[in-house]
């Protein structure tokens, strides 16, 4: 039996003349349907809490700023792609996907795919620390014109002094982002990992750094601190297409945080099939 409950709907797109025809054809598709639109007197942050369901139009880069700009929601989320690759997007803006997800979504007939999060806590000489999320990986490093150096701990084991020119942690989905760029393994959605892989590692005789990849269970922790002439420069830290420098770090600790995005699907979703088709 159908679904009848009004549920309150936020749009969120980038802006492109090809996603504000698709959000017109996305609200035209809803006209029949127990959907209440939201708009945007209040913060986009206070939109996405207010919803009951969460439309992204846009690409990847377009999802990503979402998560970040309304403070990573856990209301579902559909997305809609008028980018290139389109990973976290699961309908295409044109009319027939559009218009079957409305009776898709009252019916029931789909699945909720969760993205983990993850959480960086920058901890600085003082003993101040400061927190930041991403969805697909944080990547530390000092300045490119310098050697970065690291202690690398897992959990409480120290594995490795690191030498390179910096770090990458990606989760699950971001294993296909700028970590498959580097060489890191392409993880299955649901495995429940997080990857550590070095940017341009050092192999001298003065320096001996891992060159593959360290996959590790989702609950372990990440603990890079500082080292060497790394301890008197600035950290830089990228994540999720944003970038923020800190002064005065100690040590950064990367895990899973608690925070979860869920993403629609069709029940015939499979991931293998949008992997083959967007990225191999």
């Amino acid at each position: 039996m159908q679904d009848t409950k009004l549920r309150k709907i936020y749009i969120y797109t980038n802006g492109t003349d090809m996603s504000i025809e698709a959000r017109n054809k996305f609200i035209n598709s809803l006209k029949n349907s127990n959907f209440d639109v939201l708009y945007n007197e209040k913060s986009r942050k206070e939109l996405a809490l207010d919803a009951d369901l969460i439309a992204c139009i846009g690409g990847d880069g377009t999802f990503l700023h979402f998560a970040h700009d309304c403070d990573f929601p856990s209301k579902p989320i559909i997305g809609i792609n008028t980018g290139h690759l389109g990973f976290f997007q699961e309908l295409n803006a044109n009319n027939r996907d559009i218009e079957r997800f409305s009776k898709a979504y009252f019916n029931n007939e789909y699945i909720l795919q969760v993205i983990p999060v993850l959480e960086t806590d920058i901890v600085f000489k003082n003993g101040i620390k400061e927190r930041i999320y991403a969805i697909n990986e944080m990547m530390v490093r000092g300045p490119l014109t310098n050697l970065t150096h690291f202690e690398v701990k897992i959990n409480d084991t120290v594995i490795q002094n690191f030498s390179g020119d910096g770090i990458l942690v990606s989760s699950e989905v971001g294993s296909t982002a700028y970590n498959y760029s580097l060489g890191g393994s392409i993880v299955a959605p649901g495995l429940g990992v997080l990857q550590l892989t070095p940017v341009a590692p050092a192999s001298t005789n003065a320096y001996r750094s891992y060159h593959s990849s360290i996959i590790l269970p989702i609950d372990g922790v990440i603990r890079l601190t500082t080292a060497r002439r790394t301890a008197d420069e600035p950290i830089y830290i990228t994540y999720d297409g944003f970038e923020s420098i800190f002064d005065d770090v100690s040590y950064i600790e990367i895990k899973k945080s608690s925070r979860l995005i869920n993403l629609i699907r069709f029940k015939e979703y499979d991931y293998w099939t949008k992997l083959r088709d967007k990225l191999i």
